[in-house]
């Protein structure tokens, strides 16, 4: 043993052997600097390449919503003439006497008379998206006026211009049983549509 130990001190001595010594001590310092300093530099710069790639990804998506908010934004801008159009067309909560009184107000201006209306009991909500989003309700209706044809399409153009929007889905045109002898022939149109209100609930 204690010869080997000898050995070994002369290998050391020598200059080959000083070069390995050397050589030995600098990659053990090497290995030492990579596990005590390198190494944790390295991972700690690993962490912070991920979490700048997830406030990268954070900021994508605030920039994405900031973007949809700003389409919103913009939309609802062009959208205020029409909103605005709507508000002084459609009436406040549903009101079936107005527009009965309106009929009947019309048909005596045009010579016709207004024999019956009906309103459907349960107002429905559109499909639209639009209709669904600012709360309007549409109630499906139908009435009945007695007079001569003219008369009739005087009837039909002054119920576009109502003040209340009324849309006619289907029109039939039918002679009337009363007849006056002497005048103008009668005719009973009836008219099947629906109107519109805003639903405040």
């Amino acid at each position: 043993m204690a010869q080997r130990q000898g050995t070994v001190r002369k290998i050391l001595a020598t200059t080959q052997g000083k070069t390995y010594t050397v050589v030995l001590v600098t990659f053990f310092m090497l290995v030492l600097m990579f596990f005590l300093a390198v190494r944790p530099a390295f991972l700690s710069i690993t962490d912070q390449n991920e979490q700048n790639q997830q406030k990268r990804e954070y900021l994508e998506q605030l920039t994405t919503k900031e973007n949809a908010l700003k389409q919103l934004a913009l939309q609802e801008s062009q959208y205020e003439d029409e909103i605005d159009s709507l508000n002084e067309l459609i009436p406040q909560g549903r009101n079936d006497e107005l527009v009965t009184a309106n009929l009947a107000e019309m048909a005596d201006q045009y010579g016709c008379v207004l024999s019956q209306v009906h309103f459907n009991p349960d107002g429905i909500t559109e499909d639209e998206d639009l209709f669904i989003h600012l709360n309007i309700t549409e109630v499906a209706m139908d009435f009945t006026t007695v007079c001569p044809v003219p008369n009739q399409q005087l009837m039909l153009g002054g119920v576009e211009g109502l003040p209340i929007p009324i849309r006619m889905e289907d029109i039939t045109l039918s002679e009337s049983k009363d007849q006056v002898e002497g005048q103008e022939k009668l005719f009973e149109m009836t008219v099947n549509g629906t109107y519109y209100y805003w639903n405040s609930f």
